[in-house]
């Protein structure tokens, strides 16, 4: 039997070249969006293909709830990494570093940066922080530490937490204001009802009793009823 050993070689030329397109840093960077057309003349010799780059759409969409009551937000948690937070509150319980702190007033101006812990917003409208920190403002006093230890309790009076991402976000008998694109006419006025945001990522903020959440989601619930973009 007769072997062509200069077609082996172009073959054995061929699958190198091919191979080194598809599997170092550098082919695949040559190649790009071109990897398809490559991974499909793979599929022909060998019954396996090699996927190109995939564009991912997030699917996302805007949403504000405005006029809302704190209430709503039903023993809420949330996980923060670095968040701000900033606001005022008549405070229950303060302890910086392990240690109680008490202020003549009970009212205090509270500014945190790079907070990382737990938020918590209880149903009877009280909020608890919970973390570390490495600034701290209290009213005039600042506190620089790398390593703050904080615990604060009290009724919010205002405040404000932006980048808030959360997997379920759920309000129990909200009534307020939706604005959603996804909407028909892009509101509807809420009253006592179930909302659930999946994948929120946005800010809370509060104003006396009156809360405000924008953002961007996935989807969100309706008393059940599923909106997407």
């Amino acid at each position: 039997m007769h072997i062509n050993f200069k077609a082996i070689l172009s073959l054995f030329v061929i699958f190198a070249i091919v191979g080194l397109l598809l599997f170092t840093p550098k082919g695949q960077k040559i190649t790009g969006n071109y990897t398809k057309p490559v991974g499909s003349f793979l599929k022909t010799i060998t019954g396996k293909i090699t996927k190109g780059k995939s564009i991912t759409n997030t699917g996302k969409f805007d949403i504000s709830l405005t006029g809302i009551s704190p209430s709503s937000l039903n023993d809420l948690e949330i996980l923060v990494n670095g968040n701000g937070f900033q606001g005022r509150l008549n405070y229950e319980v303060l302890s910086v570093l392990n240690s109680g702190i008490k202020f003549d007033d009970r009212e205090i101006d509270i500014k945190v940066d790079g907070l990382i812990g737990i938020i918590t917003f209880f149903r009877n409208g009280n909020i608890k922080i919970d973390g570390k920190t490495t600034f701290l403002k209290l009213n005039s006093m600042e506190i620089v530490n790398p390593d703050i230890d904080l615990l604060v309790v009290g009724e919010p009076i205002s405040y404000e937490v932006k980048d808030v991402k959360k997997d379920e976000f759920i309000l129990s008998s909200v009534s307020g204001s939706l604005r959603c694109s996804q909407l028909t006419g892009g509101s509807l006025m809420l009253s006592g009802d179930q909302l659930e945001l999946i994948n929120f990522a946005g800010d809370i903020e509060q104003v006396n009793d009156s809360l405000t959440v924008t953002g961007q989601v996935d989807k969100m619930r309706l008393n059940g009823v599923e909106i997407s973009k």
